[in-house]
């Protein structure tokens, strides 16, 4: 216990490094002794997450968070608030990160979010844009996974379709609702550009999965809407 709040200390202090060790020291005492308090495991998972992260470490740090999700899951209400939070920040970060081993844990962490606030977050809700805005990274999940030339053309073509009502709902409720953030998000984009951008994506990566059909057009039609949106 002491070692990972000394390395929560460490970070604070933006010393990554010292801070990595002493939390992946911590961790592994933990994963030795499960009869340990769990919470405090949980904790010393979230700092080697954030110390992993601090130090540009991202592919190590989105695995440990993982870790630190499932643990989470264990120790609380699994339909909480806090806990969708804590899966769409993962699904935001793995997004981010590019990795193509992470969509399907990915597409897992998207779809539980949901799930937790189609109940916690209703319509008519001031927050239910996360909602939306989880919806429209779960669709870019979709899309990324339909651009894996080792699928079948069905499979793409079926994941493409679950996309596309997911991306373009996203979009209407977030254009709509003033209490979307205008400010950027991860990666400098706000999420309005960012839900547009996706549907572009869509459209472009149906093109190549089945040409001639028109998917073209609608992806230069998005992409004009993009034009228009004011940047943040």
């Amino acid at each position: 216990m002491l070692e990972h709040h000394y390395a929560d200390a460490l970070l604070r202090g933006e010393r990554y490094d010292e801070a990595i060790d002493l939390a992946q020291a911590a961790v592994d005492r933990y994963r030795a002794h499960p009869e340990w308090s769990p919470h405090e495991a949980a904790h010393a998972l979230k700092v080697l997450v954030e110390a992993l992260h601090g130090a540009g470490r991202e592919a190590e740090a989105l695995e440990v968070e993982w870790e630190w999700i499932l643990l989470k899951r264990e120790l609380s209400d699994t339909r909480s608030a806090d806990m969708a939070s804590a899966l769409a920040t993962f699904g935001a970060e793995a997004l981010a990160a590019g990795d193509r081993a992470l969509l399907e844990r990915t597409e897992q962490a998207l779809r539980d979010c949901i799930e937790i606030r189609q109940a916690v977050l209703p319509d008519g809700h001031p927050q239910v844009w996360q909602r939306y805005n989880a919806m429209s990274m779960l669709g870019e999940v979709l899309v990324r996974q339909a651009a894996d030339p080792t699928l079948e053309l069905a499979a793409r073509t079926v994941k493409l379709r679950e996309a596309e009502p997911l991306l373009l709902d996203a979009w209407k409720r977030l254009k709509e609702d003033p209490n979307v953030p205008l400010a950027a998000a991860t990666g400098g984009t706000s999420r309005r550009q960012a839900a547009l951008e996706r549907i572009v994506k869509l459209y472009d990566a149906w093109h190549a999965v089945e040409p001639d059909v028109g998917h073209d057009a609608n992806a230069t039609k998005w992409r004009a809407e993009l034009e228009k949106l004011p940047r943040s």
